[in-house]
């Protein structure tokens, strides 16, 4: 089968790190970059074994964040916004490549963090917002 690809091994080393620190938003800088070598060795001519572990490893940190994420969902009364954010940007990173079960969670994870930030915004701000997506969608309709 031969050696284990460089690429394999630095994602192996993001993702430790990654998980040691799931919790923190400087984190969050090493999972777009530990996905992006695994999505190499996928597209890659690496053998086949390699590439299965690519896989498994995308898959076993998306089911990692999903879970932690549904417990956010349900925390959400008690968590600052941009942890919100945080688990929302964290659940981006894996793209459109996930099950409909991640896709929604992540829909809900970002409503409710775009609702924390318009409960923020005073009535004239709310009505400013408005207006310029009124204003916006006229623009894309011509």
């Amino acid at each position: 089968m031969g050696k284990e690809p460089k690429e394999l091994i630095e994602a192996r080393n993001l993702l430790s790190k990654f998980e040691k620190n799931i919790n923190q938003s400087d984190s969050i800088f090493l999972l777009p970059d530990a996905l992006d070598l695994l999505e190499e060795i996928i597209a890659s001519v690496a053998p086949k074994p390699f590439k299965d572990t690519a896989t498994n490893l995308r898959k076993t940190y998306a089911s990692k964040i999903f879970q932690q994420a549904n417990i956010v969902l349900s925390a959400t009364d008690i968590l600052e916004t941009e942890q919100i954010k945080h688990w929302g940007d964290m659940m981006g990173h894996f793209g459109d490549n996930v099950s409909q079960e991640f896709s929604l969670l992540r829909e809900k994870i970002n409503k409710e963090y775009i609702l924390r930030l318009l409960r923020g915004l005073s009535k004239y701000q709310l009505q400013q917002l408005l207006k310029e997506c009124e204003e916006e969608e006229k623009l894309e309709r011509k």
